[in-house]
C-alpha cells in the first residue's frame, strides 16, 4: 500500500463521555477525512490483545524451529494489521478513514499493527467526565475516577513511547487535545489537527461548526428522558464547560487520591469548578 493509499486514523478518548462523538463530527467535516460505515465505534484496538497473541505464538514458533530473524517476524505482525486495514480503507476516496473508539485501551499496539495509522488521544477533566457518566450510567465517582485514571496513564505512556517498530520507516502523528481546548478554540484545535495530519487547514469550514447539532449530551437531549446519541439541536444557552455544578472539598479530595497525579499531568486544576466556554 502505497503513501497515498487511504490509511485508518484513529480517534480515541480517555474514557466514555470524554467528547470523543464532538470531535469524530467536527474531524468528518474536512474532505480528506471519512467515516467508515456501519462502523459507529470500532473497539479494534480494544480487542487487538488476542491478536497479537496470536502473531507472538506463531513467529515464535518460527524463530525457535528455523532461526527466523525478529525483523521477518514483525513484517508478519505487520501484514496481519495491513489486511485489517484494507478492510477499513476498501471503497475509501479520502486520505483517511477516521475510527473512533472512547477508551485508549491497546493504544500501545497501534504503531504495530497500523504504522501509517496517525493517533488523535482526547482528554477532558475528569470530574466532568464523572459528572457526566453519573448522569448516563448511573457510575460513581470512585468507578469513573479510577477508569479515567487508568485510561489517562496508558495515553501518558503511549505518549512518552515514542519509538516505531523497526524498519517501519514510519512517523504517524500522535496528537493530544483537551476537550476543553477543543470547546473553547475550536478552530485553533482544527487546525493544529490538520497541521498533523498534513490535510489543508483552509479547506474547513470553521464558520459551520456553530451549526454542529450535539449528540451524546448529558443533558441536552431534546425533550428525551434518557441519553441517547441522535443529533439534536444545538440550544441557544447549550455550553459544554458550565453545565455540571462545581464540587465540595471532600468530593474533590476523594477523586484526588485516586486520579490526583493524572489531573495534574493533564494540567487540570486542583478544584474543578465550572467555566463558561467562549462561544
Amino acid at each position: 500500500m502505497s503513501d497515498t493509499a487511504p490509511t485508518p486514523l484513529f480517534l480515541l478518548g480517555i474514557t466514555k463521555r470524554s467528547g470523543t462523538n464532538f470531535l469524530y463530527d467536527l474531524l468528518c467535516r474536512h474532505p480528506d477525512i471519512e467515516k467508515r460505515p456501519p462502523i459507529w465505534e470500532d473497539y479494534l484496538l480494544d480487542h487487538a490483545g488476542p491478536l497479537t497473541d496470536f502473531t507472538s505464538s506463531v513467529t515464535g514458533l518460527w524463530r525457535e524451529w528455523w532461526d527466523m530473524g525478529k525483523a521477518e517476524a514483525d513484517r508478519f505482525v505487520r501484514a496481519v494489521g495491513a489486511g485489517i486495514e484494507s478492510f477499513l480503507v476498501e471503497g475509501a476516496t479520502t486520505r483517511f478513514v477516521l475510527l473512533k473508539t472512547p477508551t485508549p485501551a491497546n493504544v500501545h499496539l497501534a504503531p504495530l499493527l497500523f504504522p501509517r495509522s496517525p493517533v488523535i488521544l482526547l482528554v477532558r477533566d475528569g470530574r466532568a467526565v464523572a459528572e457526566s457518566t453519573r448522569l448516563t450510567f448511573g457510575n460513581t465517582d470512585e468507578e469513573t475516577a479510577r477508569r479515567w485514571a487508568d485510561g489517562g496513564r496508558q495515553i501518558l505512556d503511549f505518549l512518552a513511547d515514542g519509538r516505531q517498530p523497526e524498519e517501519s520507516g514510519e512517523s504517524p502523528a500522535r496528537l493530544l487535545l483537551r476537550y476543553e481546548d477543543l470547546v473553547t478554540g475550536t478552530e485553533r484545535e482544527l487546525r493544529r489537527v490538520f497541521a498533523a495530519l498534513g490535510a489543508d487547514p483552509e479547506a474547513y469550514d470553521y464558520a459551520g461548526v456553530a451549526s454542529l447539532p450535539v449528540r451524546g449530551s448529558s443533558v441536552a437531549r431534546g425533550g428525551a428522558r434518557e441519553v441517547h446519541w441522535e443529533p439534536v439541536a444545538r440550544p441557544e444557552s447549550f455550553d459544554p464547560l458550565s453545565h455540571h455544578p462545581a464540587w465540595e472539598p471532600a468530593r474533590l479530595a476523594a477523586f484526588a487520591e485516586v486520579a490526583g497525579e493524572v489531573l495534574a499531568a493533564f494540567d487540570y486544576p486542583e478544584v474543578y469548578a465550572p467555566v463558561h466556554s467562549a462561544s
